[in-house]
């Protein structure tokens, strides 16, 4: 891209030099009556705007009668840029609807710079004291040569226009095809009007404050590929009129205030999206039935935090997901059992559903899956025996639960388990050794079980262990001396056992250790301890 004040522009782009009128101050006396070059320009900007549709006559007054309206300031802007430009080459055979615009380089270059005026001044006067993040808006400065600007991408493209039977005029024009205004806390609403940017394939405009809600015009906009607005305020619903961007491959809308649901003619030509993120808002309802099928390219799925219902979309449709997340939503039933065929799958998080059944024996065979939480459920059955088959994976979740059985020894071989989180379910039988061989491992939860037996030995090694609980289980023994070898340990549950003798004094010099609980209150105490954050 040309840096800033550089004096050649890029091919096929005309060069004028940039205007430079005051963008933000409002005019406090009565502006001189226009020159009648400038009138004739004014009203033939006018007419190519109004023509197209892209603006209402009704708009260039100002809705509360002060100052100017947000069309008319953009309309001023583009006239002192194109004015001159327009009317020195609007080609002769036009209509008055302005037929073939989009393939006429003069009128096409001064829409676009029509709307991104109408995008800044849309922002700019949101707030009379404040005019906004100056370094965000850049693009009016250079004039019809916006595509300077570092927030904004051009591409030059070709276009024929027909002019008479058999003989067509092709124009070199550079349009914009990314936006990128992400995290610039500018405040605002979504211009409809983008929607004239035929060739935008990127807009992302994440982490801003756009009240208001999502313009279902955008949905002409054919070429449109990536839609990224998250964390922006948004309110309403997903229009439906976005099931017509059938180019669309990645839409994030995460963390607003979205409502209502996907619905399923808003899917039906969403056959090329690969990245859906939808989590953090408050939508509603039943996936399409054709969900799976109609979006069989996802490969990563977000619904967190939703409100969700009904039961989980059929995966085997959709065989190249590598993340799927669909937790704290009122997701019901069973998980199908279709997991074989999502041989990537790197993470699946259903936690936080009303889930029941057994957990599907597919799911063990997913070598390259790194997350596995399916934690606050109602899922019953045991583990499977050939879990460690899960060579990956760094965080399982299987907490609060009503599983049963015993753990299988085979833990011992995931060597690369970060997390493992078995509390609240009704594991029994006793603590594999084998965990002690998961020298990856920070967090060891076995809370609220009914595990007999006693703290395996080996649990010294765990280097790396910082939160380790046996709290509500039927442990006997002794607590190993060689816990005492955790340096990294801060939080140490041992209450509601059958533990006896006393908490090691090795354990009460470890410097990073805040939380020690034991069964060593009053004169019934089990374990003596001295050094006890709390005692049962």
């Amino acid at each position: 891209r040309p840096k800033k004040g550089q004096g050649t522009g890029p091919p096929g782009v005309i060069m004028v030099p940039a205007p430079t009128p005051t963008l933000t101050t409002r005019p406090s006396a009565a502006p001189r009556a226009p020159s009648p070059a400038l009138a004739n320009a004014r009203l033939m900007i006018e007419n190519v705007l109004v023509g197209i549709g892209v603006l209402k006559l009704s708009n260039l007054v100002s809705k509360n009668g002060e100052g100017k309206s947000i069309q008319l300031q953009a309309m001023e802007w583009t006239q002192e840029a194109y004015g001159t430009l327009l009317m020195d080459n609007l080609p002769e055979n036009m209509n008055d609807e302005f037929d073939g615009w989009e393939s006429d380089s003069i009128l096409r270059t001064m829409v676009e710079h029509y709307v991104m005026a109408i995008f800044y001044f849309q922002i700019m006067v949101q707030d009379d004291t404040s005019q906004g993040p100056s370094d965000a808006m850049d693009w009016l400065e250079y004039g019809p040569n916006m595509c300077f600007s570092i927030h904004l991408e051009c591409d030059e493209i070709i276009r024929s226009r027909y002019v008479d039977e058999g003989v067509s005029i092709d124009s070199r024009m550079h349009v914009v095809t990314e936006i990128d205004l992400e995290g610039m806390d500018i405040v605002g609403t979504l211009p409809r009007e983008i929607s004239y940017l035929l060739d935008l394939h990127v807009l992302n405009l994440e982490g801003n404050q756009f009240v208001g809600t999502l313009p279902s015009s955008w949905g002409a906009l054919s070429y449109l590929e990536v839609i990224n607005l998250e964390a922006s305020e948004l309110s309403g619903s997903i229009p439906v009129e976005w099931g017509n961007l059938t180019s669309l491959k990645s839409l994030t809308l995460a963390d607003n205030n979205l409502v209502g649901g996907i619905e399923e003619g808003m899917i039906q030509n969403w056959g090329q999206m690969t990245d859906l993120q939808l989590q953090d808002n408050q939508l509603v309802g039943y996936l399409p039935k054709n969900f799976a099928e109609r979006m069989g390219k996802l490969v990563a799925l977000n619904l967190e935090s939703n409100d969700f219902t009904g039961s989980l979309p059929q995966f085997d449709l959709m065989k190249g997901l590598k993340d799927i997340r669909l937790g704290e939503n009122r997701f019901a039933g069973s998980i199908p059992d279709v997991f074989g065929d999502l041989s990537k799958a790197v993470v699946i998080a259903f936690h936080s559903n009303l889930l029941t059944g057994k957990i599907p024996s597919s799911i063990w065979s997913l070598s390259k899956l790194q997350r596995l939480d399916l934690s606050r459920n109602a899922l019953t059955g045991s583990l499977g025996f050939n879990i460690a088959n899960l060579k990956s994976l760094k965080i399982m979740k299987l907490s609060e639960n009503e599983l049963t059985g015993t753990l299988p020894e085979s833990f011992g071989d995931m060597k690369t388990l970060q997390a493992l989180l078995l509390q609240e379910n009704f594991f029994a039988g006793e603590i594999p050794y084998g965990i002690g061989a998961m020298h990856e491992l920070r967090d060891l939860e076995l809370s609220n079980n009914a595990f007999t037996g006693s703290i395996p030995m080996n649990f010294g090694g765990l280097k790396l262990l910082m939160h380790l609980k046996f709290d509500e289980n039927e442990l006997k023994g002794e607590v190993p001396t060689d816990l005492g070898m955790l340096t990294k340990l801060s939080a140490l549950s041992t209450h509601h056992n059958k533990l006896s003798g006393e908490i090691p004094s090795q354990l009460c010099q470890l410097s990073r250790l805040t939380v020690l609980t034991a069964d060593c209150d009053g004169d019934t105490a089990k374990i003596k301890c001295d050094c006890c954050s709390d005692c049962y």
